[in-house]
């Protein structure tokens, strides 16, 4: 399983979120929320991660 598959069980509906990286490399931080944190399985680091804004 990969960290979009994590990152998709842990968002709502109708949320995207992003990986850290993909934030960094659109260089457009002010378009995300703040940085949050989820423990998913089978990896040892939370994945760390912003959801787009409206």
């Amino acid at each position: 399983m990969n960290n979009a598959a994590r990152l998709q069980g842990v968002a709502k509906q109708d949320e995207i979120l992003c990986m850290e990286g993909v934030v960094d490399a659109l260089g457009e931080v002010e378009r995300f929320g703040e940085v949050r944190q989820a423990q998913v399985k089978n990896v040892a680091k939370p994945l760390a991660y912003r959801a787009l804004k409206d």
